[in-house]
């Protein structure tokens, strides 16, 4: 897993995100400025990480981000 960011932690907030699936998942915020999170999270595990208010966490089923997202999630309601 990697993640890149340029925000400071007092503008960001604590997430978490758990994978109900069978299926491994990728998730990724790219929707906000100066901000870039990519992580893998595999099934039945829950991944915790820091993001922008507004951000949008998108999710992929499997290990690359092809095409559309299987959903787009608020980062705020995580």
């Amino acid at each position: 897993m990697s993640s890149f960011s340029t925000a400071s932690a007092s503008e960001s907030i604590s997430c978490s995100y758990y994978n109900p699936s069978s299926k491994t998942r990728l998730v990724r915020i790219a929707n906000a400025s100066q901000w870039y999170f990519e992580g893998m999270v595999y099934p039945h595990q829950k991944l915790r990480f820091l993001a922008p208010p507004n951000a949008c966490l998108e999710v992929y089923v499997g290990e690359e981000a092809k095409g559309n997202p299987l959903e787009c999630i608020a980062c705020n309601s995580l």
